[in-house]
Formats: C-alpha cells, sequence, structure tokens
C-alpha cells in the first residue's frame, strides 16, 4: 500500500470518522503512518467518546512516536453556529435568531445541529417555533451511553433526572458515593462529551442518557432529589416538579402553593395562577380535596387580582360548581365578589357577598366574614355608600385585630381607610393606610403595599392635596409594577397615577399612560373602569383645548354604571357644550343634580361642578350649605373649587369685597398645599385675581396672575404633546385671557377688568 501512494504521489492522506474503521484496518494504517520519517502526511477525524480500543491504541502509540499532534476540537459556539447557518443560504432561516437555542439544543454539535435543522424544515417543527429530536442522533447518543462504564452511565443518568438541579452534592446523595469515589466516572463523562462541569454537553445527550432509566427507577431518583433539594432550601417550584415525577403528589402540592407564595410576593400574578393551578392537580392525584379547593382558591384570587378578564370570570364560576361543602360554597361566593368587585361590577358584587356573609355568620367563619365585608365594603364605596360601607366593617375590627394574622390586618385596614377616606374622615383614613402598609411590609408584600399607597393618595386626593396624592400614588405604582414591565399589567393602578399627573398638568405623562389603560379595559370587558378612565381622559382634552377629541368619548354610556359616574359624565357633557359654544342639552343639568342627590359623600363635590352652570344668584344661594358639608368632609379641594365659582358669582353680582375676601381665602388653602378639585388649576388663580383687582387690592391681584402664569408656563407648558401647544394655549380660554393680562401693563389690566363671566373657548 505504501508503494502505491508512493507511485500516485500521495502527499497527505485524510481518514474521516476513524471511530467506524475495523480493527485490521487500523492495524494497517497504525503500520503505515509509523515510519520517523514517512513519505506522506496523514491526517485523522475521530469522536473519542466512539472510538473503539483499536483507535485508541492507534492514537496512544503515534503519540509516543511523536508523530501524532492531537487537537480538541470545541463545539461552535453561538456566532460561529449563526456562521454555519448562514452558509446554507436556506430561506427563512437566520443565523443570528436561531443560533442561541441550536447551541443550547446541540450542544455546538455540527452533525446534530445541521440534523436538528434537516428534521426541523421536514416535518414543519421550526416553523412551530418548536426543535426536533432527531431519531439517528438519538440512536447514536444511545451508542455511545452504552460505551459508558456502569458507574458513569449511573451517574449521567442522575444528572439526567436531576435536571438543572444537578450538582456534585446532589450526586453524593442520590448515589450513596463519596464525591472523591465519583471522579473517574466524572472524568469519564467530561471526556465522553456527555458532560460540561456539571451541565450536560447539550439537550440531546440528556434525553438520551433519559430513555436509559427505566420509570420505576427514575421515580425513586426524582423523589431523592426532591428530598434532597427541599433540605437544602432550593426553589419550590423545582422541588415540586421532583415531587410530581416521583409519584409523591401530596408533597408536590404543598410544593407548589410555596412556591406560588413566592410568586405572590414578586407580584408575579400570572406565575402565581399558574403554580396554584398544578397544586389543585397534584393535590386532586393526592385525593386531597380541602386542599385542592384551597389552591384553585388561590388561582382564581390571583387571576381577579392580575386580569380580571372573562376568563377569570369564568374560572370564579366554576369554583363555585367544584364546591363540595358549605365552607368551600362560601370561599367560592366570596372570591366571585372579589372578582366583581375588582371589575367595578359592585352590585353583583354586593348581591353575592350578601349570601356570603350571611353563609359565614351562619358557619362561624370570622376569617371570611372579614374579607367578604373588606370586598362588599368596596363596592359600596363606589356606589356613593360609604356610610354603609363603614358601618359594615366597624364591628370586624376587634377580632381583626386580636389575631395574630398580619394579611388580615392589612386587608382590613386597608379597605377601613378606604371606606373611611370617602366618608369624609381623611385623617382617620391615612392613620389606617399606615397600620395596613406596616403589615404589607412585614409580609414582604411590595405589590400590596404598593396598592395601599394608591389607595392612601386617592384619600389625599379627595382632600385636595394632590401635589401629595402624586408623590404616593408615583411610589405606589412603583412598588406594584416592579415585577413586570408589561404596560398591560395593574390597569387600575396606572390610571390611578394617570389621574393624578393629569390634574398637576403632567399632560405628556398621562396621556399615553390614559389611553392605553383605556384599551386594555376594553379588552377586558371592564366597563366601570373604562368609562372611569374616559372621564380622566375628557377632562384632560378639554384642559388641553382639543375639544373634539373628547366629544366621541362622551357618546355612550354603559348600563349600571354608579350615580356619581353618570352624573360626572353628564357634567361633563355641559362643559363641552360651553367650551364649543354651543347649547347645553335640555335636562343635563337637571340629571346631574338629580343624580348627584343620591350619592352623600360624592353628591357635594358634584354640586359644586354644576355651579359653572348655574346663575349667581343661585350660586351664592347654594355656597353657604356647600361650604359646610365640605369642610365636615374634610374635601377642602372641592372648597377651593367652590370658593373659584363663588367670587365669580360675587363679581357677577358687583359685590366685589365678598369676591376679594373668597378669593384670599382661596389663595390660602393654595399656600397650604391644596388645589381646587375637578377644576383646571390656572382657573383659580385667575378667578382670584380678577377678584382682588375689581376690589382694588392691587398686589395679592399680581401675586394670584403671576401664579397662575408660572404654573402655566413652567409646569404645564413643559408636559404639553407638541401637538397640542397651540390649542392649549389660544383655545383653553382660561390660558388665553391670563397670558393676555400677565403680558399687559398694570394700568391696561386695571381698566380691562369687568365682572367675569364664565370662561369661553376659542372656535374649535
Amino acid at each position: 500500500v505504501s508503494a502505491v501512494l508512493l507511485q500516485h504521489g500521495i502527499a497527505c492522506v485524510v481518514v474521516d470518522d476513524l471511530h467506524f474503521a475495523d480493527a485490521a484496518t487500523l492495524d494497517l494504517v497504525a503500520a503505515l503512518a509509523a515510519p520517523t520519517e514517512p513519505p506522506l502526511h496523514w491526517l485523522f477525524a475521530i469522536r473519542p467518546a466512539e472510538a473503539p480500543p483499536a483507535a485508541v491504541a492507534l492514537r496512544d502509540g503515534l503519540t509516543e512516536l511523536h508523530r501524532l499532534a492531537v487537537v480538541t476540537l470545541a463545539p461552535l459556539d453561538e456566532a460561529a453556529a449563526a456562521e454555519l447557518v448562514d452558509t446554507l443560504a436556506l430561506r427563512g432561516l437566520s443565523g443570528a435568531s436561531l443560533a442561541p437555542a441550536l447551541v443550547r439544543h446541540t450542544g455546538g454539535n455540527p452533525l446534530y445541529l445541521l440534523e436538528t435543522l434537516k428534521q426541523g424544515l421536514q416535518d414543519g417543527s421550526m416553523a412551530r417555533g418548536e426543535l426536533p429530536r432527531p431519531a439517528h442522533v438519538g440512536a447514536l447518543l444511545d451508542r455511545r451511553l452504552q460505551r459508558l462504564s456502569e458507574p458513569a452511565l449511573t451517574l449521567a443518568r442522575v444528572a439526567a433526572i436531576a435536571g438543572v438541579d444537578f450538582s456534585i452534592e446532589l450526586a453524593e446523595a442520590a448515589t450513596g458515593q463519596r464525591a472523591v469515589q465519583l471522579a473517574s466516572a466524572w472524568q469519564e463523562l467530561q471526556d465522553a462529551q456527555v458532560l460540561r462541569d456539571e451541565t450536560f454537553s447539550h439537550d440531546l445527550v440528556a434525553d438520551a442518557a433519559l430513555r436509559s432509566v427505566p420509570p420505576v427507577v427514575a421515580r425513586r431518583v426524582h423523589t431523592q432529589c426532591a428530598q434532597w433539594l427541599a433540605a437544602h432550601g432550593v426553589e419550590p417550584a423545582r422541588v415540586a416538579w421532583h415531587w410530581r415525577h416521583g409519584a409523591m403528589p401530596a408533597e408536590a402540592g404543598r410544593a407548589f402553593v410555596a412556591a406560588a407564595l413566592r410568586a405572590e410576593k414578586a407580584s408575579r400574578l400570572q406565575e402565581e395562577a399558574a403554580l396554584y393551578d398544578h397544586a389543585a392537580q397534584a393535590f386532586a392525584e393526592a385525593g386531597l380535596d380541602e386542599e385542592r379547593f384551597s389552591a384553585l382558591v388561590g388561582r382564581v384570587r390571583s387571576l381577579s387580582g392580575a386580569e380580571f378578564d372573562e376568563l377569570a370570570l369564568q374560572e370564579c364560576r366554576a369554583l363555585d360548581a367544584a364546591a363540595r361543602n358549605e365552607a368551600q360554597r362560601l370561599r367560592a361566593h366570596s372570591e366571585l365578589c372579589g372578582l366583581h368587585t375588582e371589575r367595578g361590577e359592585s352590585l353583583s358584587a354586593i348581591e353575592i357577598g350578601q349570601l356570603a356573609l350571611a353563609l359565614a355568620r351562619r358557619l362561624g367563619d370570622h376569617e371570611w366574614q372579614v374579607r367578604t365585608a373588606c370586598h362588599m365594603a368596596t363596592g359600596l364605596c363606589r356606589l356613593g355608600r360609604a356610610g354603609e360601607a363603614v358601618t359594615l366593617l366597624a364591628p370586624l375590627r376587634a377580632w381583626v385585630d386580636a389575631q395574630p394574622d398580619p394579611a388580615l390586618r392589612m386587608l382590613w385596614h386597608g379597605d377601613w381607610g378606604a371606606a373611611l377616606g370617602l366618608a369624609g374622615r381623611l385623617r382617620e383614613a391615612v392613620a389606617a393606610f399606615d397600620v395596613a402598609q406596616d403589615a404589607a411590609r412585614h409580609l414582604g408584600l411590595r405589590d400590596a403595599e404598593g396598592r395601599l399607597l394608591l389607595n392612601c393618595a386617592v384619600a389625599l386626593r379627595q382632600s385636595g392635596q394632590f401635589d401629595r396624592a402624586l408623590i404616593l400614588s408615583r411610589q405606589g405604582q412603583a412598588l406594584s409594577a416592579a415585577e413586570s414591565d408589561d404596560p398591560a399589567q395593574r390597569p387600575i393602578d396606572r390610571l390611578v397615577l394617570a389621574r393624578d399627573e393629569s390634574e398637576a398638568g403632567l399632560y405628556g405623562m398621562a396621556l399615553p399612560a390614559l389611553e392605553s389603560v383605556a384599551a386594555e379595559f376594553e379588552r377586558r370587558h371592564a366597563a366601570f373602569w373604562r368609562q372611569a378612565c374616559r372621564m380622566v381622559l375628557v377632562r384632560l382634552w378639554l384642559d388641553l383645548g382639543q375639544y373634539a377629541r373628547a366629544v366621541p368619548l362622551l357618546r355612550d354610556e354603559p348600563a349600571e354604571l354608579p350615580a356619581w359616574l353618570r352624573a360626572d359624565r353628564r357634567l361633563l357633557l355641559l362643559e363641552l357644550a360651553r367650551a364649543l359654544e354651543q347649547p347645553a342639552p335640555a335636562g343635563m343639568l337637571d340629571e346631574a343634580l338629580a343624580l348627584a342627590a343620591t350619592d352623600p359623600q360624592r353628591g357635594p363635590q358634584l354640586r359644586v361642578r354644576a355651579l359653572r352652570h348655574q346663575p349667581a344668584r343661585e350660586v351664592l344661594a347654594a355656597a353657604p350649605t356647600l361650604s359646610a358639608a365640605l369642610r365636615e368632609q374634610e374635601r377642602y379641594g372641592a372648597q377651593m373649587a367652590l370658593q373659584v365659582h363663588l367670587a365669580r358669582a360675587a363679581l357677577q353680582e358687583g359685590r366685589a369685597e365678598v369676591a376679594a375676601d373668597t378669593a384670599l381665602a382661596l389663595l390660602a388653602l393654595f399656600d397650604e398645599g391644596y388645589a381646587p378639585d375637578s377644576m383646571y388649576r390656572a382657573e383659580a388663580w385667575w378667578v382670584a385675581h380678577q377678584a382682588l383687582a375689581a376690589a382694588g387690592r392691587a398686589e395679592a391681584a399680581e401675586r394670584a396672575l403671576r401664579c397662575g402664569e408660572h404654573w402655566l408656563r413652567q409646569v404645564a407648558l413643559p408636559q404639553v404633546p407638541p401637538p397640542f401647544i397651540d390649542s392649549f394655549l389660544h383655545r383653553n380660554a382660561v390660558n388665553r385671557a391670563l397670558l393676555a393680562a400677565a403680558g399687559a401693563t398694570p394700568a391696561a389690566r386695571a381698566a380691562a377688568v369687568a365682572p367675569p363671566g364664565p370662561p369661553r373657548a376659542a372656535p374649535p
């Protein structure tokens, strides 16, 4: 053979796949390549893990003769894998996008990579976003594993079963051998390219190792893994899957519940819901009905907090169907009450809550009395029945405060604070929120703490402390959204913050958030929240002078809205008609006043807003009674709006001193950190300037004008989106008049003072 090679001038012989060569061929090659002064050069390619003894002998012999330089090829990295894919020039395949998954799947082995692509294109699995496991590659790997020694194969099987949890410590526990006893097997797996450190070289070889384990043995090893991992404090969700595969469903269920509680603390509600679902399935397999039902309750509660959409509603109703006794039926009713509350469907929530509350009292179940009463209290508050909410919650306080469970204190005091805030007991409300927030911090529930800060911000807003409310709502939204960048998450929280931003003149921040959450409420079929969001958007468009954009938001009125929200819509329709210089819709003011009269908490504030559309004499007549009601409820923001309307009406009636005194009281509340409620803020300074100027109080009038100009130019204007700057400055009647006055001389301003009517807008 050597002579034939010389005769034909062969300079180099390349032998690929040497591991497939028979022993006789290897003996021949050894003889040909052995001479110290060879007439030609040799290049061998071999898979070390599959090399037969004769190939190993050839390699070792040539190495001893210093005839062989061994080059160990590393797997393809992501860059090389991407380059390989791109050289194939196959339509629809991008190396950059495929490389990370391919390297994980194949370990960077070019053969496995190419075979995976080939089968994935043939069977369509890659078009579905999946990577196949080629059968003949699997057979190849099976053969590789069969060549391993028994200790090495045992270690590979433990690694395959343990998965991402595999470590040398776990291997010691599962095999009963010390690490030093496993050293040879460990090295053999490294040399055979089965393992790299403590992980498989790729998914396909892990699959092959797993296939080699009989199911009964795999179950036992999964159980051993679960026991060791649980003892070492590993993430409960990973422990749960080992229990599950180890045919220990009860232990799996409890581990899934522990994992769900961890997800709750991290504000990952969708993940929490999925973990509770796994727990319920495991408990069902174990025949543990009560635990199964508790897991289902946890899942429904997570879905209610995360989505409160139609799917959540269906699962909540299914929970009632799954109840097998009165105690379970009570929990199902209470959760359904809570979901309707979250969706803003207050009448349905109260109706179902009454059934649950009666059942809880009959069973003597105080915890579910508290949970149900808290849901109902929220619904009552949204319907303008905060007094009833306070009456419902108050008898439960002693029992709640006596309990060691901080979660119940957090729940009750949070809803107690919300009810007190709407009932006009704002200082008590803030104190209640402090108690609830302490409990949330103790529990490590950042999401709950964020929600409580947002609810406290609502209470501060109701008192007219808008700047403090904005600070709290920003803090609360940051906490509740800390674990998710998904804009679809927590739309209610984002609505609270966007409303505070809008009231503060931060339009560029508020507008995209409001438009986004409005679409999200639409997707969830949450009619109450969709309408509440639209009302905030309408007011924002009015401030920006974009009246045409407000029109479609007021065209329809969903059924079953609370009276105050229906009154709000009518008052906005009146403001829009005035801005467009159109006649007020017939009967609209009377409808708004009638609806306001049915809500003792929000009614006075709504009546203040209605004053804009009433004659001056009626405003002067109504002011004392309204002022007393607002002071009693600590609603200083609404009190300021009343003072604006009163000062304007007094000027129209020629009572300049009354107008000026009212304006000074208005400015004093500004100095204390309050701002007018449901009113464009610059209007208050503009009317105060007019009232003080008419009474000859030039210095105070100048101060009011400059405060208004500063807020308009330095706070609001920089936050107006560029397309709306012109309408903000020129169609908004207050801005147009205020800026004209600020640019005029003092003498010109004094000459221009006249009893003002309600501000009019420029034609759109």
